[in-house]
């Protein structure tokens, strides 16, 4: 990214982890550089709650910490009920 924008401007070490969130570089004037944690490149086709997640959008920057905590147990629910002993209720509060 340095030799890219021929300037210090991003961390670098020798170990993989030094980028601990999504950046973003202005090259020129439409050309920005994207530089995100690990290998995982956030996803334009990937909702919000699984970037969360998977740790490639920061929770600090999240909105809306339940929609991730809902999305979880939606997707989560066959085995999530069986660990916990639980019974899924359904509008009224009838299991």
């Amino acid at each position: 990214m340095n030799a890219l924008l021929g300037a210090h401007r991003v961390a670098v070490s020798s170990h993989p982890g030094r980028t601990k969130h999504y950046q973003t570089h202005f090259m020129a004037p439409g050309l920005m550089l994207c530089d995100c944690p690990g290998l995982v490149f956030p996803r334009v086709d990937v909702s919000l709650p699984m970037q969360i997640l998977y740790g490639s959008f920061p929770i600090a920057r999240c909105r809306d910490p339940y929609a991730v905590v809902a999305y979880l147990a939606a997707h989560m629910w066959p085995r999530l009920h069986l660990v916990l002993g639980l019974t899924k209720v359904d509008g009224d509060g009838k299991p």
